[in-house]
């Protein structure tokens, strides 16, 4: 075969693998933009509701920690992608690894997270804060007294010399 019938071959097979490893990019590349549907889970008509009324952040999540339903605003934050949780700090937050982290006995710990009691005292904080007029996060409080000002670290802490001055 004489020069000039290789130096054809090879550019024929450099434009073929070239235009093979182009098909692969974009290939990959649809498949990495491509949105795929996620399946709305069911889940009682009053947390549905709360959750599209939230102004805040809130997320329910089933067994295997995909999301279930998110508010509006876990979207907007960027909280929730699809049906997973897309800040690592959140997906990571395994209470049981935390109890044990801090020396808890950890079946005792789940027992106790399963309970009754702790059903109860859930309710018990929860109508609490609604008592004392608790919106939802961030709620403040001062002495006893919910805080309605501006939630930056000046503010905060003139209002807790206000009181502190008040209680002299």
């Amino acid at each position: 075969m004489d020069g000039t019938t290789q130096a054809l071959l090879l550019a024929l097979l450099g434009a073929v693998l070239g235009g093979g490893v182009v098909l692969a990019w974009r290939v990959s590349d649809a498949q990495m933009h491509e949105r795929k549907a996620v399946e709305e889970a069911a889940v009682p008509a009053g947390i549905a509701t709360v959750l599209s009324v939230l102004r805040s952040s809130a997320l329910v999540v089933d067994e295997n920690d995909e999301v279930v339903k998110a508010s509006a605003p876990a979207y907007a934050y960027g909280l929730v992608t699809g049906n997973a949780v897309a800040v690592q700090e959140l997906a990571d937050l395994d209470l049981t690894h935390q109890a044990l982290r801090l020396g808890l006995e950890v079946y005792r710990f789940e027992s106790d997270l399963q309970g009754a009691a702790a059903a109860r005292r859930i309710r018990d904080d929860f109508a609490g804060g609604l008592r004392r007029g608790v919106k939802g996060p961030p709620t403040f409080f001062i002495n006893g007294c919910r805080y309605d000002g501006t939630v930056d670290a000046e503010s905060l802490v003139a209002a807790i010399d206000g009181a502190l001055a008040h209680q002299r």
